[in-house]
């Protein structure tokens, strides 16, 4: 398997809009049982790589942070700068987490 294996994605979500898709449902629901508030919006990361080589098997990584800024809280493709700081902020959680 090449490059191509990989993919990600870094996006916003507005979970007023989004609270009815089953999935997202489900992570509200386990976030709010473990005590979180994931608020209106998040930032997400999503990372992905292909773990055969027909493309049928895949490990995804998800990070979501809230979006602090309600007015900042827009659906979409999240900018080249903010999707820079948004993986450096998950390296640095992910690395603590092995310390």
């Amino acid at each position: 398997m090449g490059h191509d294996a990989y993919d990600s994605a870094a996006f916003r979500i507005d979970l007023t809009k989004e609270a009815d898709d089953a999935a997202v449902a489900r992570t509200l629901a386990f976030l709010k049982s473990n005590g979180y508030d994931a608020g209106q919006a998040l930032m997400a990361l999503r990372l992905s790589r292909r773990t055969s080589d027909d493309g049928q098997s895949r490990l995804v990584v998800l990070y979501g942070e809230a979006v602090a800024d309600a007015t900042a809280a827009a659906a979409g493709a999240l900018s080249d700068a903010d999707a820079d700081a948004l993986f450096a902020r998950f390296q640095k959680v992910t690395a603590a987490s092995h310390e």
